[in-house]
């Protein structure tokens, strides 16, 4: 890593030969787990044009579309089976997605239709809705199938392949730093669950 450099040229882009890979990638963060799937083979571009392809699709499931959303896990499950990943491990490993859906818990409480119950919290008066409850559950699904997908990707990936198909792809530098962040983010994130 640090004979990456050369002596004032840190912005050239040529990259020495990379040395031949056995098991995990090189990388502590690197996520990649070396195999011969057809989703290890696809082109690194075709995989994250899908996957945001599949995170945006998820992103616009109806409020309360449980059968989108089982949908969505069964295929998630089949392509982590493919990939040799076995069928479940993305499900677990996606719930490092759970404390982010925190952030959309109010949503229970702030909506005033289809009331189910009603309860005191100290000062606070809160009611419960079938609406909040089938939002929350919407956003809180949605998230974590979507850690999920990210995830197929990292892991069906090398983290150098998937940069170089981001430029290749033209993508605004500011968007490769940013998705070369998020993934290193998601493999500390691994690292904790």
């Amino acid at each position: 890593h640090g004979g990456e450099h050369g002596h004032g040229h840190a912005h050239v882009h040529v990259r020495p030969p990379r040395p031949a890979r056995s098991g995990a990638s090189g990388s502590a963060l690197d996520r990649y787990i070396e195999g011969t799937s057809p989703i290890h083979r696809l082109d690194a571009r075709l995989k994250f044009l899908l996957a945001l392809a599949a995170i945006l699709a998820i992103s616009l499931v109806p409020v309360g579309s449980a059968l989108a959303l089982l949908v969505a896990w069964l295929v998630l499950v089949a392509c982590s089976a493919t990939a040799g990943l076995g069928p479940f491990r993305l499900s677990r490993t996606g719930v490092i997605a759970i404390p982010f859906t925190l952030a959309a818990f109010p949503l229970i409480f702030s909506l005033q239709t289809e009331i189910l119950g009603a309860f005191d919290l100290g000062p606070l008066h809160l009611t419960v809705s079938a609406e909040g409850l089938r939002r929350f559950g919407t956003i809180a699904a949605g998230s974590w199938l979507s850690v999920q997908v990210a995830l197929l990707l990292a892991f069906t990936t090398p983290f150098h392949d998937l940069v170089d198909a981001l430029r290749e792809l033209h993508l605004p530098r500011i968007l490769v730093s940013i998705v070369s962040f998020m993934y290193r983010y998601l493999a500390v994130l691994t690292d904790e669950a």
